[in-house]
C-alpha cells in the first residue's frame, strides 16, 4: 500500500518543484506601444501610455502598418517597445513563460525603422 502512494508524493513533490521553476514574463524594461486585432479591420489601437524614445525616426502606427502584416491571421497582436526597438508579439500572455524578445514575430529597429529579426516560420 505505501508503494502507490510514496509515487503519488514523489509526483505531487515533482511538480511543485517545476511550478517554483516558471517565472512570469518580466517585462518591465518594454513599454507597450498598442495593439492590432487581426480579424476585421486589422486597425492598429496606439496605447496612450506609450512614450516614444526621442531619438527613434519610426512611429509605433508606422511599423504596424509597413510589418502588422507578419502577424498572421486570426491573432491579435501586441507591440511593446524598449530602447532599441519594437516587438510584434502574437497572442501576448498566451504562453506567459516565455520572453518578450524571445518570442516576437518580428523585431524593428526603433532608430532606422529596418527589420531586424524575420518572422519564425510555423
Amino acid at each position: 500500500m505505501t508503494h502507490p502512494i510514496r509515487k503519488l508524493l514523489a509526483a505531487v513533490s515533482m511538480l511543485a518543484l517545476l511550478s517554483a521553476c516558471i517565472a512570469p514574463i518580466d517585462i518591465s524594461h518594454y513599454q507597450k506601444a498598442g495593439t492590432a486585432q487581426m480579424r476585421g479591420s486589422r486597425a492598429f489601437i496606439p496605447d496612450p501610455a506609450f512614450s516614444q524614445p526621442a531619438h527613434f525616426s519610426i512611429s509605433p502606427r508606422e511599423v504596424a502598418a509597413s510589418f502588422g502584416h507578419l502577424c498572421q491571421a486570426n491573432y491579435n497582436c501586441t507591440y511593446f517597445a524598449d530602447d532599441d526597438a519594437y516587438y510584434l508579439l502574437q497572442n501576448f500572455g498566451a504562453v506567459p513563460s516565455l520572453s518578450v524578445r524571445s518570442h516576437a514575430v518580428a523585431i524593428v529597429d526603433g532608430r532606422t525603422g529596418k527589420l531586424l529579426k524575420s518572422p519564425v516560420k510555423p
